[in-house]
């Protein structure tokens, strides 16, 4: 199950969608995707419908290691992913009618991905995460 909650005057208000999502989750202005070890549903954000799903074809050399994705975000219409123990950002995008594609996978040296954030009043990009239980900031990508 996933939620959502607004804050405004008079107090939060959640909504529940009954979504599958074992690990994570990410928005944008029309969609959240639901992630799971190997998988993502793109839903709307009005009604929760499922609008498309992606899954890591594992028969393809680019992606047989996938085995866990936790965490993502949406940035300028890529959806960045992590959460394998390989030192790895995924990057999908979505075409117009909200499927996702594979793009490729970023390596990052010297850590193994878990839950991410993107810093957007940094100076340039940043990506936060954590590596098994130890806080830092990493600045992977620069436009």
């Amino acid at each position: 199950m996933l939620w959502s909650c607004a804050f405004a005057e008079g107090g939060p208000s959640a909504r529940v969608f009954p979504v599958k999502a074992t690990q994570g989750v990410a928005v944008d202005l029309k969609h959240f995707y639901a992630i799971s070890n190997t998988k993502i549903s793109v839903h709307s954000k009005e009604n929760g419908e499922q609008i498309s799903a992606w899954a890591a074809n594992r028969k393809v050399a680019a992606q047989a290691h996938f085995q866990h994705m936790n965490s993502g975000t949406v940035v300028e219409g890529k959806l960045y992913v992590t959460g394998h123990d390989n030192a790895e950002v995924v990057v999908l995008e979505m075409d117009v009618a909200a499927a996702l594609r594979y793009v490729r996978s970023e390596p990052v040296a010297g850590i193994a991905g878990q839950a991410i954030a993107w810093d957007r009043s940094a100076k340039k990009p940043t990506l936060w995460g954590i590596i098994k239980n130890k806080q830092v900031s990493l600045t992977i990508f620069s436009r």
